[in-house]
Parts: structure tokens; C-alpha cells; sequence
């Protein structure tokens, strides 16, 4: 079974003000921190959700601007020959969360449930590729405002983690979560 990791990175970044790929974390954008971390943990191949970044498969969004649900159905669907031969699954993640590791992907990588994440944060995720996870997903991004929530009603046998590190699952979104989320790792003993 193929395993594919999905950096989500194609949204405006509004309320931060600065694009949050480009955002540093131990040096390093935070696009190449999520493309490592996947790498890094078995995936087999590993796709940028968004605009054309150097360096990086990136499939940019059909609908811009629409959200995760939406950016995952271009993603599979052009993507669809990668699983040809068998059902695939894949891993997605945001690209501001920075205290994702490895052992967290590959654990959601290892439930077979058709769709998962940790409870009270829908992202990460991981989610079986196949034709009727791809059926789902092309629906629900027709939808005005797909959701990840109602993905999770659309899903038969969709499961919710017990979240173990909640401060793994913990993202940015405005200049002052990415200050409390450095103070945080400065406080930690390990310069951001």
C-alpha cells in the first residue's frame, strides 16, 4: 500500500499577514520542516497542496481558497495513476504546525480506519485513497463551504484518535499564536 504525505499550503495566510510556509522554524521555512517531516516518516511521495514553490511537487488548488476538503480532491484527483494498482493512503498536514514529529504521522499512518484524526483537531489527517474516498471528496468539495467536519459525517468509519500530544497538534494562524508557539520552544532550551 502507497503512502502519501500532503503538506496543506495553498491558503491566503490573512490573519498571519505573512505567507506561513515561508515562516522559520529552527531556521528552516516551515514548507521544508512539513515535506521533511513527511519524507521522514515513510511516505512514499510527497506533494505540496498549493502554489508553485521551488524545490517542491506542488499541485496547486483547482477551487483557490476553499479550503483544505477542497485543495485534498484536486490533490487525488490528480494524482489518482499514483494508486493504480492498489488502495493508498495518505497523511496530510498543515503547514503551521511545528511540533508535528514523525512518530505522530506514522502512528496515524498505520490505522486502516478510511479516515482519521486526533480528536478536537481535524488536522492532521490520515485518509484511505481509493475510488470511493475520491468519490466522497470530489462531492463534498462541490459544496459552497466544504468542511473537514462534514467530511467526517460524508465518511463511513471515519475514527477520532485520543489525542496523546496535544501540544504536537497545536498550529498558528495570527502573528501572536507563532510568537506563543516560539516563546514556547525558546522556553523548551531549543532555539526557534
Amino acid at each position: 500500500m502507497s503512502l502519501l504525505g500532503v503538506v496543506l499550503a495553498g491558503g491566503r495566510s490573512s490573519r498571519m499577514g505573512t505567507n506561513k510556509a515561508q515562516l522559520r522554524w529552527h531556521g528552516v521555512p516551515m514548507l521544508d520542516r512539513q515535506v521533511g517531516l513527511l519524507k521522514s516518516s515513510g511516505c512514499d511521495a510527497v506533494v505540496v497542496s498549493g502554489p508553485h514553490v521551488n524545490g517542491h511537487h506542488c499541485i496547486p488548488d483547482a477551487r483557490p481558497f476553499r479550503g483544505p476538503v477542497a485543495a485534498l480532491s484536486t490533490v487525488v484527483a490528480k494524482l489518482s495513476g499514483l494508486f493504480c494498482v492498489a488502495p493508498g493512503r495518505m497523511v496530510v498536514v498543515p503547514v503551521d504546525m511545528p511540533f508535528l514529529d514523525a512518530a505522530l504521522i506514522r502512528h496515524m499512518a498505520s490505522h486502516a480506519a478510511p479516515l482519521l484524526a486526533y480528536a478536537g483537531h481535524p488536522l492532521p489527517l490520515a485518509m484511505r485513497v481509493d475510488a470511493a474516498s475520491s468519490a466522497v471528496l470530489a462531492h463534498h468539495a462541490q459544496h459552497p463551504s466544504p468542511s473537514l467536519q462534514e467530511l467526517w459525517r460524508m465518511v463511513p468509519g471515519a475514527v477520532w484518535l485520543p489525542p496523546e500530544n496535544t501540544a504536537a497538534l497545536g498550529n498558528a494562524n495570527t502573528p501572536a499564536e507563532w510568537e506563543a508557539i516560539v516563546r514556547q520552544e525558546r522556553s523548551s532550551g531549543r532555539p526557534s
